[in-house]
């Protein structure tokens, strides 16, 4: 029984290193959980430089934004910033005159209270052929702020071209006699036409005249127009506009002898492909050729739809 005893005690007693060991170890325990409020106290300017320097980052982030923005158009998007309003503003004492923003020179820009950038900007908008079309397309430009635009959309007078004005019957007749139809109403036959034909038809571009052939061939041809409809990316309302044009001709479709074809043949149709190909396979392996088409409703996956899509592309000799 003392023997006992004294085994307990001394499982429960530490020797002086190991007490030093645990004291320490509570020691790092406490300095590591206080670490980051100890850091933030030696070190105050650095970690305010660094939220200084996020906001810099941003201001020049949103002044390149401007830049590029203005370069493009000078007209002043919704919720512009203060500080672009109050840009390029010369003084109060500009004069105020009755002008057209279209014709208007660099000096006399400068008159009105305008700087240099703003101006710069506005002859490259107009230079490219932009336009100022009514007075109060002047309250849009970036880095005039409304009380300068205030002051000069009551002075703005815009004239019409004179070239449109004189010459107005003569455009519209030239752009009548050589304006030319995108799409001709001529029909295609679905089984003999190209891609350049069916990209004749409204709504048709060169993807999807190549993907609506491509499909004809992986089939074996088309046995009916509604089959064009099934093309992959060819939208339902499209499909609408061109189905009246379209015309079949010729419904000989290439058929494949499901008693001797092999699995790659009868995978690469869009009808049967991977699980299909496989059951017709052990099909034959195990009940010998099929004697009839009809005979392919056997498989257990074949139900009457499946069978009415595939059935025209299939034979047994």
């Amino acid at each position: 029984m003392c023997m006992h005893n004294r085994t307990h005690q001394s499982m429960l007693h530490f020797t002086r290193k190991e007490r030093n060991g645990i004291m320490l170890i509570c020691i790092l325990i406490v300095f590591i959980a206080f670490l980051p409020d100890i850091y933030s106290w030696l070190y105050p300017q650095r970690m305010g430089s660094y939220s200084l320097q996020s906001v810099e980052i941003k201001k020049l982030q949103v002044s390149s934004t401007d830049s590029a923005d203005v370069e493009k158009n000078p007209f002043r998007n919704d919720g512009v910033s203060a500080h672009m309003e109050e840009a390029d503003l010369t003084d109060h004492n500009s004069s105020i005159f009755y002008f057209d923003p279209n014709t208007l020179s660099n000096e006399q820009w400068k008159k009105l209270g305008l700087r240099d950038k703003t101006i710069l900007t506005i002859q490259k908008y107009i230079s490219k052929g932009g336009r100022f079309r009514k007075p109060d397309d002047i309250r849009k430009i970036w880095g005039i702020p409304p009380a300068l635009a205030e002051k000069l959309v009551p002075y703005v007078s815009i004239k019409e071209p004179e070239e449109k004005s004189s010459n107005t019957f003569q455009q519209t007749v030239v752009k009548e006699h050589n304006e030319v139809p995108r799409h001709r109403t001529a029909s295609a036959d679905i089984n003999l036409a190209d891609s350049s034909q069916f990209e004749q038809l409204p709504g048709i571009g060169p993807k999807l005249a190549a993907r609506i052939v491509a499909f004809r061939s992986k089939l074996g041809g088309f046995h009916s127009i509604e089959q064009v409809a099934e093309t992959f990316g060819l939208p339902d309302s499209v499909y609408r506009k061109i189905q009246p044009l379209l015309v079949n001709t010729q419904t000989e479709v290439h058929k494949i002898n499901i008693n001797q074809a092999p699995p790659e043949t009868l995978k690469a149709h869009p009808y049967i492909r991977y699980a299909l190909a496989n059951a017709i396979v052990q099909y034959r392996k195990q009940n010998g050729n099929f004697t009839r088409v009809e005979d392919i409703k056997k498989i257990m996956m074949v139900d009457e739809n499946l069978y009415r899509k595939i059935a025209p592309y299939l034979a047994v000799n």
